[in-house]
């Protein structure tokens, strides 16, 4: 969470516009309320005072392409909707009535402006056009309905109203079709604005105004703030999404041997702002490879990332990184090229982690942790599909899945113990107690670790053999070493080491961690 303003004036009403990455707002650092403008969002801004009339402008809605801001102003001795061109910075009145309009709400094409106003008696909700023409009425009930928010796709608008006693949150379709509740709550749920395929929403619920977010049926509502004063009308940018990420490309004019580790480090942010490295088997040549950013947070400092492992046909990666306050899997290669998002979160805890490509190159095993347990997925590289393999087992540290070399076998832990699973037969079998597998390129062995020693059995269930002390064990492509992590003197690094227990090698000495190695 950023705080973006720091004024001891009153800023409120937030409207984000996804394509110039502006946010309009309502401050009465003036004196009155007037209408201003945000040019970046980050640590670092500039504020453009847009209207300064004697009146009081408020409710501003930036159109989706940023060229126009709705807003609502009572200088004509009521409340109507205006327009001002952010180019020509001309104002056109929209509406001209008695009663009081309010919530100007942009359709995602901008062909259209929903709308709250009192001209029946009551509060309902409207549409017009952006010049003016077409109103039509598309609530009519004796309680008040306002704050209308239209959905990503623009088939639906959600919207506030007191018509079953209290205010809780509607949905209909655009057209005014099919009106249905979507909270029932004895306190005051406000202000709905869609967050993708969810609503969040404000809500007294808990004594105070805090965001929640729910499904976009009402299901799940989940409280994301916590804080005494009041935190309310939300807004959940558009392009705040993995599509709109791009990460920076690397200049990799080092020189690389055919083989490379790939490993996560903090060496370069703070303890939890890990980023992705790639270094050669000698530990020579330490390259920084994400710079992954955010258009919507272009001025913040890079999104963390993790977990790599290389795919198997080509020098490509796969990762988890937080852009958006979820952990996602993407891929890319180590020149920032090829950059993909491969998962969504299912619900508002949803977190992924820990991916393995498939022998193949074509799928991606994933552990997926959220509301409602633990589980092991795998997504089409190509596709993005994703099949749920092993259901909720609880959490396990060091559970990530690895995948056998012929591709019909996933080990992971369940509770502590190594198990495989079939991908034919879907038959989990247990191996040996430990964590964090890793499958040997022959497919004969598995490292694993055990109260901190790594150790390496061979399938069919021989004598494990103690390795070292370490974690996150991962096999050189020949199979006769293991790139592994050590904690030393309060500090993560990489180190190698023969199969054998024998040839030990320090490759990083960074006073930062650097953990997870993945060997290609």
């Amino acid at each position: 969470m950023y705080q973006v303003t720091n004024d001891p004036s009153d800023e409120t009403r937030p409207s984000y516009s996804a394509q110039t990455r502006k946010i309009a707002l309502v401050s009465n650092r003036s004196g009155n309320d007037d209408i201003f403008l945000i040019e970046s969002l980050g640590f670092f801004f500039d504020m453009i005072q847009l209207t300064s009339d004697q009146a009081n402008d408020y409710d501003p809605a930036l159109s989706p392409d940023g060229s126009t801001l709705a807003f609502i102003s009572d200088r004509g001795g009521q409340e109507d909707l205006y327009l001002l061109d952010l180019v020509s910075l001309s104002e056109t009145p929209l509406t001209n009535d008695t009663a009081s309009d309010s919530s100007p709400s942009w359709s995602p094409d901008g062909k259209h402006i929903a709308f709250s106003s009192s001209r029946t008696g009551s509060g309902d909700i409207y549409l017009i056009d952006p010049d003016g023409a077409n109103p039509v009425q598309l609530t009519d009930s004796p309680a008040n309905d306002a704050a209308p928010a239209w959905s990503p796709d623009g088939k639906q608008i959600t919207f506030m109203s007191q018509r079953d006693g209290n205010w809780d949150i509607y949905a209909m379709g655009s057209d005014g079709s099919d009106p249905r509740r979507l909270t029932d709550h004895p306190a005051a749920d406000q202000y709905p604005a869609w967050a993708g395929e969810q609503i969040a929403f404000m809500s007294a619920r808990t004594g105070d105004f805090e965001v929640f977010v729910m499904n976009a049926d009402g299901s799940l509502p989940t409280r994301l703030t916590s804080n005494p004063g009041m935190d309310g009308f939300p807004i959940w940018p558009t392009n705040l999404s993995p599509d709109r990420i791009t990460p920076t490309a690397t200049p990799l004019a080092v020189e690389f041997g055919p083989e490379l580790i790939a490993f996560e480090s903090n060496r370069e942010g703070g303890e939890y702002d890990t980023n992705i490295f790639v270094m050669n088997p000698d530990g020579s040549e330490v390259t920084r490879i994400t710079y992954l950013r955010n258009d919507v947070f272009e001025n913040c400092p890079p999104a963390p990332a993790g977990d790599p492992d290389w795919s198997p046909a080509s020098r490509r990666l796969a990762f988890w990184a937080d852009l958006t306050s979820f952990r996602r899997i993407y891929v890319m290669n180590p020149d920032g090229s090829g950059f993909a998002k491969l998962t969504d979160p299912h619900d508002t805890m949803d977190q992924s982690k820990s991916p393995s490509w498939s022998p193949d190159g074509r799928r991606i095993a994933f552990l997926r942790i959220n509301k409602s347990g633990t589980f092991i997925y795998v997504v089409d590289v190509n596709t993005a599909e994703e099949q749920l393999l092993v259901s909720d087992f609880g959490y396990d540290p060091g559970m990530q899945p690895s995948w056998s070399p012929d591709g019909q076998q996933l080990a992971y832990s369940r509770s502590g113990v190594i198990n495989l699973f079939d991908l034919v037969s879907e038959k989990e079998t247990p191996l040996i107690g430990g964590v964090e597998p890793a499958w040997s390129p022959d497919g004969k062995a598995i490292a694993y670790v055990r109260n901190g020693v790594i150790y390496g059995v061979n399938v069919d269930r021989s004598e494990p053999l103690r390795v070292t002390e370490g974690g996150a064990p991962t096999w050189s492509p020949d199979g006769l070493r293991l790139a592994f992590e050590r904690e030393v003197e309060g500090q993560y690094d990489i180190f190698v080491i023969g199969i054998d227990g024998t040839g030990l090698v320090q490759l990083t000495f960074d006073p930062a961690d650097d953990r997870n190695p993945d060997w290609k």
